[in-house]
């Protein structure tokens, strides 16, 4: 091979060198080295992404097989007594009343499940309209009272009249503020008062539901959103339900743009709200 050639090959090498580099990394001026960084760093964050929702579905699984094992138990322990017995009419009663109970709360928990991942897939048709959020309020507390006269609880509201319009599905709003009402019904005392705020800022809407139960630990506030979390408080009298009334709420109030939080201190009971859109008034009328 002469000079001259020696010097083309060279120069070919080369420059299929920088092809191998571009092919490599298109858009940038970067190494293979750099590329090959960046490749490993993308492998290391899908495996950490592959071994959460493993850990994620994990807890889904057992979670959901805790939840359906106690009803599941009940149901088969009341037909065996049903069966292998001849019980008394008012026990029979009794043990038909118990199996009825455990097939809705099975039925309570999928319908739940079954929400949250449409909601969150975003496979929910809402229905939205101009909608006063006095008449919301109005609503979802004469569905309450019932609870809350059970324990003597007083409710007390702040809603401005005319109410402040805007635009949502009016069931799925009712279901986040009943879920909030039921949770303050739930964790506080016999006789305690529980309050619904509504306020106005720059261009949203705020509800809030403010109860003098126990409060929530700060570590617990960062978790209560998460389905199937239930450990508000350390009382284990208090941990009633599967945990997916928060997350399911959360998702309603995001489909309409909006957010939800929650403000507690321990022995200062907890004030959940959520705010949306603000619509102009006179819209809807």
């Amino acid at each position: 091979m002469t000079a001259p050639e020696g010097k083309d090959f060279a120069r070919s090498v080369e420059r299929l060198a920088v092809d191998a580099e571009q092919s490599l990394h298109p858009d940038e001026g970067g190494s293979v080295a750099d590329r090959l960084a960046q490749l490993e760093a993308e492998r290391t964050w899908l495996a950490a992404e592959r071994q959460e929702v493993e850990m994620l579905r994990s807890d889904l699984l057992s979670t959901v097989s805790h939840e359906l094992r106690t009803p599941l138990t009940l149901i088969r322990t009341c037909v065996g007594l049903l069966m292998d017995s001849d019980p008394e009419l008012a026990m029979q009663e009794r043990l038909l009343r118990n199996i009825k109970q455990s097939s809705d709360r099975m039925q309570v928990l999928v319908s739940d499940i079954l929400d949250l991942v449409r909601l969150r897939s975003g496979k929910v048709d809402l229905q939205p309209r101009y909608l006063d959020l006095c008449e919301l309020v109005d609503g979802a507390t004469t569905l309450i009272r019932p609870l809350l006269d059970e324990k003597g609880q007083l409710l007390e509201t702040d809603v401005p009249s005319p109410g402040l319009v805007v635009m949502g599905d009016h069931r799925r709003l009712e279901q986040v503020l009943l879920n909030l009402l039921s949770n303050a019904n739930k964790f506080s005392p016999e006789g305690a008062r529980i309050s619904i705020t509504v306020k106005e800022s720059e261009g949203e809407v705020t509800v809030g539901v403010a109860d003098t139960g126990p409060g929530i630990a700060q570590e617990a506030q960062r978790h209560l959103f998460e389905q199937f979390y239930t450990a508000r408080t350390s009382s284990p009298s208090h941990n009633i339900g599967a945990g997916l009334g928060l997350p399911i709420a959360k998702a309603i109030v995001e489909a309409h743009g909006g957010r939800i939080w929650v403000q507690s201190e321990l022995s200062r009971g907890a004030t959940f709200c959520f705010s949306l859109p603000k619509e102009p008034r006179g819209k809807g009328e």
